[in-house]
């Protein structure tokens, strides 16, 4: 072989790193060294035979031929040996290092003896391995689709086993192999349209699929569509004896492509009336194409064909091996890389929260402030308690690395100013400006703030006190500030200190049955203060008092249906039929649910509940309050029958 040929090197993002890897590297290197010590030893031998000592004078012979080689390299020039005077050995690791089906297809087809070397191992695996990991999912004629659809078509027996040759040409098919009776063929360019369709065995352009294929019948649905060996294009085309025509250069038209098509089950269906026996028609059929269960032609054809889906099968377990060892090593270093960034940030900001610790030396409620929690596995290591102190920090915490001397001490002077401003602001803290009120709203606020907001250590520990507070205070609107600080509790939520406020200013605790009325005064604020105070709207006294006294009629009209709802007709009727054996939630439970009604649509979990049709997506908050006690009692019927609300 007078032409040199040279091996394109492994992309290095398909090499996994793995100790395989590396012996398989070794072993090629092993045995390309010792055919080129082979080598040098006989062209000394031929060409120097006066620097080759007598075997009988040297006591190591092997280490002077050794020695000999190693002198004749480093003064001859360097030879080049071609790739076919390799052993064979040699030519199969070089194969195997192959990762597509070109270069296999390029190499293979250079002469006889290396095309000899091809084997359906590095066929598939070279498809298979083809781009990994960086594969596009929009192209169906990449090697892994194509080889994907094929072993596909293999598993199900529905086409014919693709030689290795046939394999290799299939993946590297780049026109119609229709040639000249193709239907998209050039008559310029004269050559055939490219492919689109490569799953049945066949490499078929966008026409010749239309022409030779057929849509599935009606008849099909019944006895022969989900027969696995009836191969189809996009699930409803089957495809016809024309397909083969002028197919396959040195193949009959038997050999190849699909082997049960659209002329045998055409024949069957119109032989057979009825969906049996055309089923049975159809397994006579597989039996005289596929041979007789046990017989040598059906074990020689199930033979061929697992082995190529068992070889497909081992290449695509390699392949997620390889690549989610790839992921693993990629997320192990970027894991180090993290946690290395994260140490320094974290060491970075327990400076500077020192030096604000150091700054503030003195300073009342120091430590309340500067109450916050370290976390190590994020880059949001560290978060302050309290509102105005993490308003005050987040500019220098978020570049712990920027920050200086003069934008630490700003911080710290910031938040030295609000605590001796609230330190400074007693006569806030025993809530005298609540005295001389004699509503029910803000001497239930002063009941509550008393208890819960009685020091500055409680506000900066139970609120978000932020700015605006702290503004309110130092001009000392003390009453705007309460509500803003009530306002930055959740004033939506039941257990909030707003809903608290209200139940307490409604329900006094020698009214009858004070725990329903306060879960209703709470539902009550829950309901009004959603529509009243949006979260986007600044909330006053004024706007809270007013929102109060929506909230106190809606609750006196919705007490008065609650309590008519209790002593319903149907109401009492349905009670009266408790079993004698009540569930752990009992009909009066559900009953009770007229002192929590939600808000919420009723939905439905499950067909099994039973929830009648007319009680869907309705609010039982505002059936009690319309007084539509017949839905109600429908509702709380589902209620019991779940078992819960």
């Amino acid at each position: 072989m007078t032409e040199r040929y040279s091996l394109r090197k492994r992309r290095q993002d398909m090499c996994s790193g793995v100790e395989d890897e590396d012996v398989f590297d070794r072993a090629l290197e092993n045995l390309l060294d010792e055919h080129e010590a082979d080598g040098l030893r006989i062209r000394n031998k031929r060409h120097r035979p006066d620097t080759m000592l007598p075997r009988d004078e040297t006591p190591d012979a092997d280490a002077d031929a050794d020695a000999v080689a190693s002198t004749s390299t480093e003064s001859s020039p360097t030879i080049i040996i071609p790739l076919d005077y390799l052993p064979s050995s040699c030519v199969e690791r070089i194969f195997e290092m192959l990762d597509s089906p070109r270069d296999v297809y390029n190499l293979a087809f250079t002469n006889k003896f290396l095309l000899s070397h091809v084997t359906p191992e590095i066929v598939i695996r070279s498809a298979v391995f083809e781009n990994l990991g960086k594969r596009d999912a929009r192209s169906q004629l990449r090697p892994p689709k194509v080889i994907s659809s094929l072993m596909s078509q293999v598993k199900q027996k529905a086409i014919h086993v693709p030689s290795t040759l046939r394999l290799l040409r299939l993946l590297n098919a780049r026109r119609c192999e229709r040639g000249v009776a193709c239907w998209g063929y050039d008559l310029e360019q004269q050559r055939s349209a490219r492919p689109t369709c490569k799953s049945s065995g066949l490499s078929l352009c966008h026409n010749c699929i239309k022409s030779c294929t057929v849509i599935m019948p009606r008849w099909l649905t019944h006895f022969a569509r989900d027969e696995l060996r009836v191969a189809t294009y996009e699930w409803n085309h089957v495809f016809q004896p024309s397909a083969h025509i002028f197919v396959g250069s040195g193949h009959e038209p038997s050999n190849i492509g699909p082997i049960i098509n659209a002329w045998h089950l055409s024949r069957i269906e119109s032989t057979y009336q009825t969906i049996e026996d055309q089923k049975n028609a159809l397994q006579k059929l597989i039996v005289s194409l596929y041979g007789e269960e046990g017989s040598q032609e059906c074990i020689e054809f199930e033979s061929k064909a697992n082995r190529l889906v068992d070889i497909y099968e081992q290449a695509e377990s390699d392949a997620r091996e390889r690549v989610e060892t790839k992921r693993m090593r990629e997320y192990e270093q970027w894991a180090i890389k993290r946690n290395s960034r994260i140490d320094k940030r974290i060491e970075r900001m327990k400076k500077i929260v020192n030096q604000v610790h150091d700054m503030l030396e003195g300073t009342p409620m120091k430590d309340v402030a500067l109450d916050c929690t370290w976390t190590d596995d994020s880059e949001d290591c560290l978060e302050f308690k309290c509102t105005f102190v993490r308003s005050f920090t987040t500019s220098i915490l978020r570049a712990p690395a920027s920050a200086t001397q003069r934008s630490i001490g700003i911080a710290a002077s910031n938040i030295r100013i609000r605590l001796l401003t609230i330190q400074s602001r007693e006569d806030f803290f025993n809530f005298g400006f609540l005295d001389d009120c004699k509503s029910a709203l803000k001497v239930s606020m002063k009941k509550f703030c008393v208890e819960y907001f009685s020091s500055p250590i409680k506000v900066l520990e139970r609120t978000r006190a932020d700015s605006c507070f702290l503004g309110l205070l130092q001009k000392k609107k003390y009453l705007k500030a309460l509500v803003r600080i009530l306002r930055c509790e959740c004033i939506w939520d039941t257990s909030g200190p707003c809903a608290v406020i209200m139940s307490n200013a409604l329900v006094s605790d020698d009214s009858n049955n004070p725990e329903n009325h306060r879960s209703l005064a709470k539902s009550v604020w829950c309901k009004v203060a959603t529509d009243e105070l949006p979260p986007s709207f600044e909330v006053t006294p004024a706007k809270f008092t007013r929102t109060f006294n929506r909230a106190v009629v809606e609750y006196m009209r919705i007490r008065s249906a609650a309590r008519k709802y209790a002593s319903h007709s149907a109401t009492l009727a349905w009670l009266d039929d408790e079993p004698v054996v009540p569930n752990l939630f009992s009909r009066q439970d559900a009953i009770d649910q007229a002192y929590s009604p939600k808000r919420e649509k009723v939905r439905l979990y499950g067909s099994q509940w039973g929830i009648p049709p007319n009680i869907a997506d309705l609010r039982p908050y505002d059936l009690l309050l319309n007084q539509d006690f017949d839905l109600l009692l429908q509702v709380h019927q589902h209620y019991y029958r779940r078992g819960r609300v």
